[in-house]
């Protein structure tokens, strides 16, 4: 891989500042595959994210390109303006779907193409890993030659007559489940979603705040109460017109 060595250089440099800072490294194992995870506080995020930006920097200066995202294969740093103030792992089912039809029949052809020449490279592979005799391999290679035809038949088909076909592009039968972050930062309410990357360091910047934070139906319920009364039990009520003294028919 290219810059290997100095994606190297900087993975360690990440993990000297956190023994400095005594984080630790944690391990998420999900059935055969580990994420490792740590705990950062927004200064040392601060100091990471600098990190990174310096690193693209160098990398544009020296070498005359512009990586989109320096830390790719150093770390995942997880994020905003601000601390994380919650966050939870859950796993989440990946899969692509596209349902725009004029999108897949634009990428129709080329989506074909790859899929044929993997055909034949998984073909090949087989063929050399199980050491099958010669007659074994071209009665394998036919089938694959086959398949690729009627295939390529069906192509021709739906180009040809594609309102005749309803079409949609997805692997959702071979989806696999990926360990998802669901979080929320200090001053919203909504919450955010990341993958965790299993070749990384995931690095979390997370400050819980210190005080409970009211959430906006809290302060919608304490702004009607300002001025409401208590007829019974739970029950509140406001005095929406003049001369009325309950909102009770």
């Amino acid at each position: 891989m290219k810059y290997e060595n100095l994606f190297e250089e900087e993975i360690s440099r990440i993990e000297n500042i956190l023994n400095q800072k005594k984080v630790k490294i944690q391990d998420y194992k999900i059935e055969n595959t580990t994420y490792r995870f740590a705990l950062v506080d927004f200064s040392t995020m601060q100091v990471l994210k600098q990190m990174e930006k310096n690193f693209g920097e160098y990398i544009k200066e020296k070498f005359n390109t512009t990586l989109k995202r320096p830390y790719y294969y150093v770390a995942k740093l997880i994020c905003g303006q601000e601390p994380i103030d919650y966050f939870r792992i859950t796993m989440q089912k990946k899969y692509i779907y596209v349902k725009d039809k004029e999108k897949i029949l634009r990428d129709l052809e080329k989506l074909f193409t790859i899929w044929k020449n993997k055909k034949i490279l998984e073909t090949k592979k087989y063929i050399k890993r199980n050491r099958v005799t010669e007659i074994e391999a071209k009665k394998l290679q036919d089938k694959t030659l086959q398949e690729i035809e009627e295939a390529q038949q069906e192509l021709l088909n739906i180009q040809k007559h594609p309102e005749k076909y309803e079409l949609i592009r997805t692997n959702y039968h071979y989806a696999k489940y990926y360990p998802e972050i669901i979080y929320r930062l200090q001053s919203e309410s909504r919450y955010r979603t990341t993958l965790l990357r299993k070749n990384v360091l995931n690095i979390i910047c997370y400050e819980p705040l210190k005080r409970e934070k009211k959430r906006r139906r809290d302060m919608e319920i304490e702004k009607f109460l300002e001025d409401a009364y208590n007829p019974f039990e739970y029950i509140f009520a406001k005095r929406v017109e003049k001369g009325t003294d309950s909102l009770i028919s």
